[in-house]
């Protein structure tokens, strides 16, 4: 139980990082938000504050909720709808633009060869990443 609890926890941790990452993105003036999201059709800015809030909702559920049932089923929500999501996109074939947390990493190329597939299929792109 130590370690469903330490997972739990940490994984509140992270998207606690993840959700004030995002609100400190949307509130960036890049002329991508202005775009609309693909799946979703609202601007890209409102779509970050949405994932974000769910991502809060969650994270808050994680590190202050009392029932483990609870908490692994709001984890296991949100990582079905990133999978949702990746899998829409892909049928799509909308692929990403930028790299794990919005334009920041871009200067680096992170985005081709080896280590940007392998952030593609992680699941710390999609909590960290920005939908582009």
């Amino acid at each position: 139980m130590k370690w469903i609890k330490l997972f739990i926890y940490s994984a509140g941790g992270i998207l606690l990082a993840a959700a004030l990452i995002r609100f400190v993105i949307a509130a960036g003036q890049s002329e991508v938000f202005s775009l609309p999201e693909p799946m979703l059709g609202i601007p890209l800015r409102y779509a970050v504050l949405i994932v974000g809030g769910f991502e809060l909702a969650v994270a808050l559920i994680c590190m202050f909720g009392k029932r483990a049932g609870l908490q692994l089923g709001c984890l296991v929500w949100l990582a079905t709808n990133y999978l949702a999501y990746r899998i829409g996109m892909l049928t799509m074939h909308c692929h990403p633009q930028a790299t794990c947390i919005g334009c920041i990493t871009d200067p680096l190329h992170l985005y081709r060869g080896p280590t940007g597939y392998s952030m593609e299929l992680s699941l710390f792109k999609n909590v960290l990443g920005v939908f582009h």
